[in-house]
């Protein structure tokens, strides 16, 4: 076992390095790619702001409201009596002070609890959001990992086996060793080869959906 995580340890840090070597982003920087295109969390993000502006217009609305207004009526005069008599004076100032309180409005406070829960739930829906993305970013990602050590174990053991199989030929043309031998040597050879195959077509395909996860 401990053999087992020594080399998977030293697989990531190898591919790690590598992969910088290369030009290609860190597993942060995929994770920060994924999440700034994905549709889901721009969707999301784009909700949670409309909730918080419906949010702050709702707390607004519950504010007190002081409205002020202001004038004056000039007054003239004929045959020595005024039009319109106001204060003893030509000119009369008047002013207006309007001042509604919302905290009693039971329809505005409803709206504002509303609005408070619409955006409890769109932040739990964005955060989700950004979790499904993150998990399939990190998941893809260490699965492309190890279907690429398989890769290269694959094809050093390809390599013995066709040793393995060149050998087993020559043994039969000295007489060492039947010819079942050479074919069981073969079945060997070609099944390993398969076997690479199959693991270059599953690496691909793993690196393929990482790379259309961060775009």
């Amino acid at each position: 076992m401990r053999w087992y995580l020594a080399f998977a340890l030293s697989l990531i840090f190898s591919f790690h390095y590598s992969a910088r070597a290369q030009n290609v982003f860190s597993l942060h920087e995929l994770v920060d790619k994924a999440l700034n295109q994905n549709p889901d969390v721009l969707i999301q993000k784009a909700q949670t702001h409309i909730a918080g502006l419906k949010q702050r217009q709702a707390t607004s609305a519950l504010l007190p409201n002081l409205d002020i207004e202001g004038g004056y009526i000039y007054s003239t005069y004929r045959n020595g009596n005024p039009d319109f008599i106001g204060a003893n004076s030509q000119k009369e100032m008047m002013a207006y002070l309007a001042l509604h309180q919302s905290l009693f409005d039971a329809e505005l406070w409803q709206q504002y609890r509303q609005s408070r829960l619409t955006m409890r739930k769109q932040k739990i829906l964005f955060e989700q959001a950004r979790q499904d993305v993150i998990l399939q970013v990190v998941s893809t990602y260490f699965n492309t990992l190890k279907l690429q050590g398989e890769v290269q174990v694959l094809q050093e053991n390809l390599h013995s086996f066709q040793l393995m199989f060149k050998q087993s030929k020559l043994l039969f043309e000295s007489g060492s060793v039947p010819e079942i031998d050479v074919k069981k040597s073969h079945v060997e050879y070609l099944l390993q080869k398969n076997g690479l195959r199959q693991a270059q077509k599953a690496y691909q395909a793993s690196l393929n959906y990482l790379k259309e996860l961060v775009g």
